[in-house]
């Protein structure tokens, strides 16, 4: 019957222990609590609903047509990559490719990637 006591009172005593330990911490370190943490980055990181990556997308006039939102970002290019990710096996890739070369010739942070093999589930 002591057996279970005992063991009931070493738990009791850890956690009383780590208990006092955390207030312990919370009371020598809450003078160096920052509200405003630092910020590494002077710009905004781009959020993923503004159009992150090149997309090709159905227009009536061309077959298909790069969205002009997304290589005109204003975010350091040197911070920016748009792929433009590719697996169809119709005439669309070489339109997309041709598409992706104009805009990278512009000087936009752009690349095309195409995949010749299907994934197999």
């Amino acid at each position: 019957m002591l057996l279970p006591y005992f063991a009931v009172m070493i738990v009791l005593a850890l956690y009383g222990v780590h208990r006092y330990t955390m207030c312990y911490l919370y009371f020598k370190y809450r003078k160096n609590y920052n509200p405003n943490p630092p910020n590494h980055f002077n710009e905004t990181a781009p959020s993923p609903g503004d159009g992150a990556t090149a997309h090709l997308q159905r227009s009536s006039s061309s077959s298909t047509g790069l969205s002009r939102r997304s290589v005109r970002w204003k975010y350091p290019h040197e911070k920016l990559e748009i792929q433009v990710l590719d697996d169809s096996t119709d005439e669309t890739c070489e339109v997309a490719s041709g598409i992706v070369e104009r805009y990278a010739a512009l000087g936009h942070p752009i690349v095309y990637i195409h995949r010749t093999q299907s994934l197999r589930l």
